[in-house]
């Protein structure tokens, strides 16, 4: 009898081992296995079968609410739910987000192809919808509260650049992955493919990749009605001719050339999707890859029955708290300092801790810190301090010296490259406006210099600009702008005398 029970213990202690095992895998999203074709010729023979990926993850956006001047959107959210519907019957991890601010939407990009992407032999897939911008050749993804362009740098610190979330899928370990943009914009970290997808799959695709695909180009209105999610949708299913060679797997080539081709027919070219690999040497010689239908035969039991799609991981916001500030004086203004909204009295605000200025005429300033807890309405009261006496006229500042007049300049360069810098001498900031620049005043003798920006060469490319130094600042003096490329996409620059 004891060892009977012994060993009944032992089977239900590994049949619950093997039950967390199968949760963790279907946790994991499902891998892949292809067959692999001896060469891309037609007819080739097929020399074996791999286990492409070990596990399947995605990470689904769409932002619809958008908060500061923006047009909102009504089928970005619509579409990232259907998309993560279907990709979780194609057996993908699904993590599905919605109307992120900038914050979030950079937190959520690093946490995904860090985490998801630490295993080399995982898919990882991206699907962004909402607005998108093209500003001096570099592409942006506009999140919740990014402003609008004309706010310059303000846009730029909101925004999330290509270039930057280029830096961000390099991270992952995982050798394929693939980003599609609901957007329109063009950018620099990715060269456009043209030519036509490989007739079939062989090793080649499995070496590492990184692809992305965008519904639209630079300066073009991308339709807000679905239908490049209905196309995409349908390719993964095979409803649509996707699968061009017909060996029942779309590409991350074939899957562009396909979305290419019919939107670009169904718009009469108003609106053409652009896609490629990483404009990098290590990550553009794979290609990415759906089974076609995969959802289908995934679900099924072996028994006839059918098994429910999960349903994605839907991460929401947090629950808000209000915030009421009673004022002494009752006139008294209140601004955020860690916050770059105006102060309502009552306003709905994220769980946690924020500083306030509070000021009024005849009083001194105060700033309060305070915190917001989730579901709760917080309350506080703020007395300002009459001031005691009128405070002494400041003291006039001392003479500054004369300065000098000097001249920069640049010569130009046979590629007829564009400048788009700032500048900073001696504690002056401008922006040039042509190859040569007076600046006034600037103090005598060696005093430090800033440059930075972009310059632009066409197809050459562009790069971001950095340098240092000073110069001997005299009457009269000039002072050549010379630059060089040091990196993929960077420069140095610095003035000779």
């Amino acid at each position: 009898m004891h060892i009977k029970r012994n060993f009944f213990l032992l089977m239900v202690f590994v049949g619950f081992a093997v039950f967390l095992l199968s949760l963790n895998a279907a946790h994991a999203g499902r891998g892949l296995r292809v067959k692999l074709k001896k060469s891309e010729q037609p007819g080739a023979p097929t020399v074996g079968e791999v286990k492409l990926y070990s596990s399947s993850h995605a990470l689904v956006i769409g932002i619809d609410d958008y908060t500061a001047g923006w047009p909102r959107l009504s089928g970005a959210v619509k579409d990232a739910r259907l998309v993560a519907e279907e990709l979780e019957r194609e057996g993908f991890d699904v993590t599905l987000k919605t109307n992120l601010d900038s914050e979030q939407l950079k937190d959520a990009l690093n946490s995904f192809f860090i985490f998801k992407g630490e295993d080399p032999d995982a898919r990882l897939f991206v699907w962004f919808a909402g607005h998108g911008h093209t500003m001096n050749n570099e592409g942006y993804l506009v999140p919740a509260d990014a402003p609008l362009p004309k706010e310059g740098a303000k846009f730029k610190y909101k925004a999330l650049s290509l270039r930057r979330f280029g830096e961000l899928v390099r991270q992952a370990q995982s050798k394929h992955a693939m980003a599609v943009f609901d957007s329109c914009f063009s950018g620099t970290i990715f060269s456009t493919q043209r030519s036509a997808p490989p007739a079939a799959i062989t090793r080649s695709a499995t070496l590492p990749v990184r692809q992305f695909v965008s519904s639209g180009d630079a300066d073009q209105e991308v339709s807000d009605d679905g239908r490049f999610r209905k196309l995409f949708i349908r390719a993964l299913r095979g409803e649509e001719k996707a699968d061009a060679n017909g060996d029942g797997y779309v590409t991350g080539s074939e899957l562009g050339l396909f979305l290419t081709d019919r939107v670009t027919n169904l718009t009469q070219s108003r609106q053409t999707p652009r896609y490629g690999k990483l404009r990098d040497e290590n990550y553009d010689r794979g290609d990415f890859v759906f089974q076609v239908g995969g959802g289908q035969d995934a679900d099924s039991h072996g028994d006839g029955s059918v098994e429910e799609p999960r349903k994605p991981k839907v991460e929401t916001k947090p629950a808000s708290g209000t915030i009421t500030i009673k004022l002494f004086p009752s006139d008294a203004q209140v601004r955020f300092m860690t916050l770059d909204k105006p102060f309502q009295q009552g306003m709905s605000l994220n769980p946690g801790d924020y500083q306030v200025e509070i000021s009024a005429n005849g009083y001194d300033s105060a700033r309060v810190w305070f915190t917001v807890n989730a579901g709760r309405d917080k309350e506080i009261s703020v007395t300002l301090e009459p001031v005691a006496k009128a405070k002494p006229p400041a003291p006039a500042p001392p003479p500054q010296p004369s300065g000098v007049d000097i001249t920069l300049q640049y010569q130009g360069d046979p590629y007829g490259c564009v400048l788009d810098l700032v500048l900073s001498v001696a504690g002056q900031t401008v922006v040039p406006t042509s190859n040569v620049l007076v600046m006034r005043n600037i103090p005598r003798g060696q005093v430090p210099y800033y440059i930075s920006g972009t310059i632009n060469c066409g197809y050459m490319g562009t790069c971001t600009v950095s340098g240092q130094g000073t110069i001997n600042a005299m009457a009269g003096g000039v002072y050549n702008f010379v630059w060089q490329n040091t990196d993929m996409g960077m420069c140095t620059a610095w003035f000779m005398q």
